[in-house]
């Protein structure tokens, strides 16, 4: 009788582990890494390109993807509103930004990205979002500054 209670208490531990370690991120896409501080890439813009030139290519590519919610040509700042990922699965969530820095001489462009993935508490309580990067978001702004506006990253 004990070597069955043993069992089952086992049993329900793991289930209970197994689903603590499943239900935090149900929308997470395997780009997303959990607790990682987004780092400044930072580009080196093509010669010849003014600074008016390379604020208006990062603003409109930028754009294409994203809403933008702040921006100061002056400042060379631009910074994106939250974007879901789309229709898919994990639309409500999951989401990333994108924010450019562009300096005052034109001649370098840094980037980062931010993702948050809601996180919910199997015992109950409020959902809360938890911060980290999307490798896969920064790989296709990166392939689109490098097209159009940079030459090398650092």
């Amino acid at each position: 009788m004990k070597t069955r209670v043993l069992l089952l208490l086992c049993a329900f531990a793991a289930m209970v582990s197994a689903g603590c370690a499943t239900a935090g991120h149900p929308g997470a896409p395997t780009s997303f890494r959990q607790g990682q501080e987004s780092q400044w890439v930072v580009f080196e813009v093509k010669e010849g390109i003014t600074y008016d030139e390379a604020w208006h290519k990062l603003f409109a590519l930028l754009a294409k993807r994203f809403d933008i919610e702040v921006f100061s040509k002056e400042e060379g700042y631009i910074k994106t509103a939250w974007m879901g990922a789309g229709t898919g699965p994990y639309r409500d969530f999951y989401h990333t930004r994108a924010v450019a820095k562009l300096s005052p001489d034109g001649k370098l462009l840094e980037i980062k990205t931010e993702a948050e993935s809601l996180s919910f508490n199997p015992w109950g309580g409020q959902p809360s979002w938890v911060s980290g990067v999307d490798d896969e978001v920064l790989k296709t702004l990166k392939t689109d500054i490098m097209g159009t506006l940079a030459r090398t990253t650092r």
